[in-house]
């Protein structure tokens, strides 16, 4: 077993790797599987390096593995997980690397080869680490020599993913006690956060008997003292979740938008900007939203598709195109949908009812069909004539039987009036309404409304829905989603 001194000397005696000559830059973490293809698309083989769970479950086609150790880089459990080994409320801890010159981390390496291979290792691997806030990175890796070569340590650049501080999940260093019960009370939809680390432990004891991950080893013996406490209290492992799509979430907000509004205030910055089509409603759909009681959302999540599929929606799409609209023609009309998919739809596939695209578009029209707004509203515009929270809250009760709810509003440079934007209801996860949590509505939340400054421009005003600045009542004004 090479010591960490001889491997930090073979680097500088080692023939150089054949694979990339030159290592490229490191993307940016948000880099895309294109990109990622693009830049392996002449070579025949590519290694790629595991120093986490892909030790024990790469996941991907490989012709060989290798154990290695990469050279100037330490294992650090900085990153946080919030699907596989945690959630938004307690977020797991996994591994990343951090550059140190004089460290090197030991795991194990696949070569892949081929260029199909090659392909769809690396679309996996953005789906499994790029899209949890990692970012591809191209390092040194020492493999460790066969009896046959003994003498020859073999240096390869190697594809790895790595996450830093430039992600939104990352967690970074801290005492290692507190990290030690992070990780003894996360757990996600592939297991305890702990079973990770100790099994992360384990496998490289049994690879690497000679070798000290000193980080890693003191975090273990940390979590073995609250683990063995855990275990003599519930005489259980902790709850594994039940691996899904989406994430959990408190309830639901569906928005309804008022068009006119939206296109009379948008048009006062960029004249022709936005455009109702024919057959829109008087109110359309904005979307539906999980939310979290103490005013945060979920976005972004692990779905089924991951990424909006259009082919999946065809049977419905006639409809979607009249209550959904895109109101801005420069886009594609399948562009909004996609953005609330992604962002939203994609976290609502925890509960059953929205398990697929599909159902997600389904339920949403269900609740718009359900919920009346325009009619609620046609008996207090569209006017001219200022109205004030407590006519919305008298002309939606009916509709929304007493619940609270909140609305939008915008700011109409021109008129300076301030324009009925949506209407957002919230509900539980069965679809029946519930009062919206939050603060009432005051002159500071009116003032802090998301006014959109519009330069003016000639032309007759819409009708619409006005709000006084000084409407009280039990509806908030928030930003949009």
């Amino acid at each position: 077993m090479p010591t960490k001194s001889k491997i930090l000397r073979n680097i500088a005696h080692a023939p150089r790797p054949r694979i990339v000559k030159k290592p490229p830059p490191p993307p940016p973490w948000s880099t895309t599987t294109t990109k990622m293809e693009s830049m392996f698309s002449s070579n025949q083989s590519l290694w790629i390096f595991g120093y986490g769970s892909l030790i024990w479950n790469p996941g991907f086609q490989f012709s060989t593995s290798r154990k290695a150790y990469a050279i100037g880089w330490a294992r650090r459990m900085y990153q946080g997980n919030t699907y596989h080994r945690g959630d938004v409320k307690l977020p797991g801890r996994v591994a990343t690397l951090i550059e140190e010159s004089n460290s090197f981390t030991n795991g194990m390496v696949f070569r892949v080869d081929g260029k199909s291979a090659i392909a769809t290792a690396v679309k996996y691997l953005e789906q499994r680490e790029i899209d949890n806030g990692y970012a591809f990175r191209m390092v040194p890796v020492q493999i460790e020599s066969s009896s046959l070569h003994r003498h020859r340590p073999t240096v390869v650049m190697a594809l790895t993913c790595v996450a830093d501080e430039q992600n939104e999940l990352y967690l970074g260093p801290d005492d290692l006690i507190k990290m030690a019960r992070e990780i003894v009370t996360a757990k996600g939809c592939a297991g305890p956060n702990c079973e990770y680390v100790l099994n992360l432990a384990e496998n490289l004891r049994k690879l690497f008997p000679d070798d000290e991950d000193d980080h890693l080893f003191q975090l273990e013996q940390h979590i073995m003292k609250p683990l063995i406490l855990l275990l003599s209290l519930f005489s259980t492992f902790p709850t594994i979740i039940h691996c899904r799509n989406g994430v959990p979430f408190d309830y639901l907000m569906f928005t309804t938008i008022y068009p006119t509004a939206v296109c009379r205030a948008d048009d006062d910055s960029v004249p022709e900007s936005c455009e109702i089509p024919d057959a829109t409603p008087q109110w359309s759909i904005h979307g539906l939203w999980p939310n979290y009681e103490n005013g945060s959302y979920p976005q972004n999540c692990h779905g089924t598709p991951k990424h909006f599929e259009e082919d999946l929606i065809k049977s419905i799409e006639e409809r979607l195109v009249s209550v959904w609209p895109n109101l801005y023609p420069k886009k594609t009309i399948q562009s909004f949908w996609k953005h609330e998919y992604d962002k939203h739809g994609t976290c609502a596939q925890s509960e059953k009812l929205f398990e697929s695209e599909l159902a997600y578009f389904t339920e949403v029209m269900k609740v718009f069909d359900a919920i009346d707004v325009a009619g609620g509203m046609s008996s207090v515009g569209p006017s001219e004539k200022p109205i004030g929270a407590k006519d919305i809250q008298n002309a939606l009760a009916g509709v929304t039987g007493g619940k609270k709810f909140e609305f939008n509003c915008l700011r109409d440079k021109k008129t300076k009036q301030f324009l009925l934007g949506d209407i957002r209801l919230c509900l539980n996860k069965d679809l029946t309404l519930r009062d919206c949590p939050g603060h009432h509505n005051d002159d500071s939340h009116l003032n802090r409304v998301n006014r959109f400054e519009r330069s003016t421009r000639k032309g007759p005003p819409l009708p619409s829905f006005q709000v006084h600045r000084r409407a009280r009542g039990p509806i908030r004004l928030m930003s949009a989603h």
